[in-house]
């Protein structure tokens, strides 16, 4: 009978060492998430941050830059297939169509976006008599892809934007809007 109340004191030593440990482990990533929630308010933007959203949140976020970029009438597609095109939208009177692509952070990896993508985006555009795209991805762009654009006719008008254009067009967004000149809040996606 002692050797079981032993090894009953034991095992429950054992799990509130683990409950313990598990807790701390809790309020260290409650911190760093206090942390990294202020951050963003402040408008300071990591690429991490918008590579470890969700495809679903990525596109949100996508159409969130787009409104702070002056565009309106922002559409964002349900999850699934969308036929090339994450967002439609508008500047002025042009309509766009806008496709996201995200990656998960790693420091030792560069996500590329390859012609195929780039290549969807403009056959979505066509089908539809649109010449206005913006390519937006958490990575960066292959010369392959580079180069389709290039070569696309002039009446097409594609936009791009890597990982690193988007943290530095978000801080200049962020900072415009802190001075004013960029009022209003963003609607909700």
């Amino acid at each position: 009978m002692k050797s079981i109340d032993f090894f009953l004191t034991i095992f429950l030593c054992l799990y509130i060492i683990k409950l313990i440990i598990e807790t701390i482990k809790c309020l260290k990533i409650d911190k760093i998430y206090d942390e990294d929630m202020e951050r963003l308010k402040q408008g300071n933007l990591i690429l991490e941050d918008i590579c470890n959203l969700t495809p679903m949140e990525f596109k949100n976020w996508c159409a969130d830059f787009l409104w702070k970029e002056g565009y309106s009438d922002i559409s964002v597609s349900c999850k699934g297939l969308d036929g090339g095109k994450d967002i439609i939208c508008k500047k002025g009177m042009d309509i766009y169509f806008v496709e996201c692509k995200s990656y998960k952070y790693n420091k030792n990896a560069e996500f590329k976006i390859d012609v195929n993508a780039a290549k969807e985006l403009i056959g979505s555009m066509v089908g539809c008599n649109i010449t206005n795209g913006v390519l937006i991805t958490t990575g960066i762009f292959t010369e392959e892809a580079l180069r389709y654009i290039n070569t696309l006719p002039a009446n097409y008008n594609l936009q791009l934007y890597d990982g690193k254009d988007l943290v530095k067009k978000y801080e200049t967004l962020m900072t415009l809007k802190a001075c004013n000149q960029n009022p209003g809040d963003s609607p909700e996606f």
